[in-house]
């Protein structure tokens, strides 16, 4: 009975670190961009690491956000769209006024998901300097693994602290637009 309780702790674990490193391969990706996207800017505009890594932070989150609010209505094929009777057609003016105030919308929304994600990039940049103080090594690798360890951190508040999160993001991007 206990020899059952431990394996599958150990099997949950093992699924916990296979999990954070198939969701750090992306993010990962997405740090890489970030980072030539902060070294232009800091290069160009001569700002200081915060200001940079929120900047780039947030081109990041918006491009993501317009790719995931606009994904379903580009996946859909142009036939089973359908057509709308013309006493049914909204305005010029209502189409122009939705598709400004929507623009707006997702630009406020990755402003908000911005300020949520940089205290894990600070938690990410801690965990990089403390790994190339301790580890000699390719820099590559040790970005890689500060990006692990913050998905795990974000994978175990999302589970165990937080589950109604992944909920609420969804609501958040493709309600009340």
């Amino acid at each position: 009975m206990v020899l059952d309780l431990v394996v599958v702790f150990l099997i949950s674990v093992f699924d916990l670190l296979k999990t954070g490193l198939l969701l750090s391969i992306p993010v990962f990706g997405l740090a890489l961009i970030a980072a030539a996207i902060q070294s232009k800017l800091s290069k160009k505009l001569d700002m200081n690491w915060v200001k940079t890594s929120f900047i780039s932070t947030y081109v990041i989150v918006t491009l993501l956000i317009f790719f995931l609010y606009f994904f379903p209505l580009l996946s859909v094929p142009f036939d089973l769209k359908g057509t709308v009777p013309p006493e049914f057609l909204p305005s010029a003016q209502d189409v122009i006024f939705y598709n400004i105030s929507t623009f707006v919308s997702l630009l406020l929304k990755s402003l908000v998901l911005t300020i949520i994600v940089i205290p894990f990039e600070l938690i990410a940049s801690l965990a990089f300097s403390f790994l190339d103080k301790k580890f000699v090594g390719k820099t590559m690798l040790k970005v890689f693994a500060s990006v692990y360890l913050t998905v795990l951190i974000v994978i175990a508040l999302v589970l165990f602290v937080m589950p109604w999160l992944l909920l609420a993001l969804v609501m958040f991007i493709y309600g009340g637009s």
